[in-house]
């Protein structure tokens, strides 16, 4: 028998089973339903007299128990899980390691009243899937870039911020400005700018739309000794 410096059972807890009852160990070495026990240690047991592993929660309605340790993980919808098993027996898919991106809290007294809600009245075409977090601070920064009052933050699905004035990049890379500076491309259509006819593979003709003949305009060939040729535009 050892003489242990306080009750094994009063410093210890069994947070994934609070309704196990403890047994305390005062043997310098022993077995416990087939497991090893120390010395000072405190087993834990359910109702039904079995040994529980306080290092993983009990399982819920569903059978599902996860270990206890925080390895945190954010969710598909937003959410921190304690680890990618709480997010799994949550039905949620990882989206990255680490805690949900998020704004920091105000400073005292640095907190704004909105209109409205910034992420009600803004969206981010150039990533449909950005989630928002809505800033209520008069000033703070995010990821190293400021971020002012009211103001509508988008994150990707591996919380980094989101520009929603440039397109998400397509399969082969190319990412172009939203801004609508249409260019005519060498093979007769209009792109939305300069960038997007490149991604397109495309030279610019010329700056602005493409030209076209009014669907009204009609023209007519007249075919002579000489060969034929257009005798005007429109009746007549």
């Amino acid at each position: 028998m050892v003489q242990c410096f306080a009750d094994p059972c009063s410093v210890s807890s069994c947070p994934a089973d609070p309704g196990a009852r403890c047994l305390a160990s005062y043997c310098s070495e022993g077995t416990f339903q087939g497991e090893p026990v120390g010395p000072c240690e405190a087993v834990y047991v359910d109702l039904r007299g079995n040994r529980v592993n306080c290092s993983v929660q009990s399982p819920d309605e569903d059978g599902c128990a996860c270990p206890l340790n925080y390895d945190p993980v954010c969710g598909a919808d937003g959410k921190t899980y304690g680890n990618a098993c709480e997010a799994s027996c949550s039905k949620q898919e990882v989206a990255y390691q680490g805690e949900c991106a998020s704004l920091p809290s105000c400073p005292d007294n640095e907190m704004v009243q909105c209109f409205a809600d910034p992420c009600s009245v803004s969206s981010c075409p150039a990533d449909p899937s950005a989630r928002c977090l809505a800033s209520y601070c008069s000033e703070g920064t995010f990821q190293g870039e400021p971020v002012g009052p009211c103001e509508a933050v988008y994150v990707d699905l591996r919380g980094n911020r989101v520009n929603c004035s440039v397109q998400s990049p397509d399969e082969d890379g190319c990412a172009c400005p939203l801004n609508y500076d249409p260019v005519c491309g060498a093979d007769g259509k209009t792109y939305g700018n300069a960038c997007e006819a490149s991604c397109s593979k495309q030279e610019v003709a010329y700056q602005g739309e493409c030209a076209s003949l009014p669907r009204s305009l009609v023209v007519r060939g007249v075919c002579g000794s000489a060969g034929c040729g257009c005798s005007g535009v429109g009746g007549g």
